[in-house]
C-alpha cells in the first residue's frame, strides 16, 4: 500500500510552486500530481486550490516528514495550507475505454465507499493504472470491492504501476502481467 498527500489551500496563487519547491529542497520527488489553485468566483473571494501527490521517498517516516515540511510550509503573506492529509491508497489497473473509471467509481460508491483522491500513473493502449486514495477505514472493503469484479479491475500490489511508466519500448501486456 502506498500513500498520497493531499492538501488544501485557501488564496493559492503560486501554492503549487511553494509545495513543489520545498519537497524538493527536502529530496522528495513528485511521481504523480493533480487538483491545482484556485482563485475565487470574484475578487472578493478566495478559493479552495486541492492538490494530491504521490511522492518519493514514501516510507512512513518519509510520509511523517513529507506532513510537516506541509504544514510548516510559510505560503505567501503568513498564510499555511489549510489541511494536509496522508491517505491509504491502492493502485488500479482498469481497461482502457470510455466508461470505464465510471464503472470503478459506480462500484465504489454502491458499497458506500468514498473516493478521496485519483490520481493517473500510467496510461497505456489497452489499460491505465490509477492511484485511488481513501479513508482507513474503507481500504480493506474497496480493495474487496475492486477485486471481486469479476477481473475487470485488477488491484496491484504495492506500487504497482508507478514503476512501469519509465519502461521501455510502451509495451503493454495488458491487465495482470508483469506490473
Amino acid at each position: 500500500m502506498h500513500q498520497t498527500v493531499k492538501c488544501s489551500s485557501v488564496g493559492s496563487i503560486g501554492d503549487l510552486g511553494h509545495i513543489a519547491q520545498a519537497l524538493g529542497e527536502n529530496e522528495f520527488n513528485i511521481e504523480a500530481i493533480g487538483g491545482g489553485e484556485a482563485t475565487g468566483v470574484r475578487e472578493d473571494e478566495r478559493g479552495v486550490g486541492i492538490i494530491s501527490l504521490l511522492v518519493s521517498p514514501d516510507e512512513p517516516q518519509d510520509l511523517v516528514r513529507v506532513r510537516e515540511i506541509l504544514e510548516n510550509l510559510d505560503l505567501d503573506d503568513g498564510r499555511k495550507l489549510s489541511s494536509v492529509e496522508i491517505l491509504p491508497g491502492l493502485d488500479v489497473e482498469l481497461r482502457q475505454g470510455p466508461g470505464e473509471l465510471g464503472v470503478a467509481a459506480a462500484a465504489l460508491a454502491e458499497a458506500g465507499i468514498n473516493i478521496l483522491s485519483i490520481l493517473l500513473i500510467v496510461a497505456r493502449q489497452t489499460s491505465a493504472i490509477v492511484s485511488i486514495a481513501f479513508n482507513e477505514a474503507d481500504l480493506e472493503k474497496a480493495r474487496t470491492v475492486l477485486q471481486d469484479s469479476g477481473g475487470r479491475f485488477n488491484v496491484l500490489p504495492e506500487h504497482g504501476g508507478r514503476d512501469s511508466r519509465n519502461a521501455g519500448g510502451g509495451h503493454d501486456d495488458g491487465p495482470g502481467h508483469g506490473h
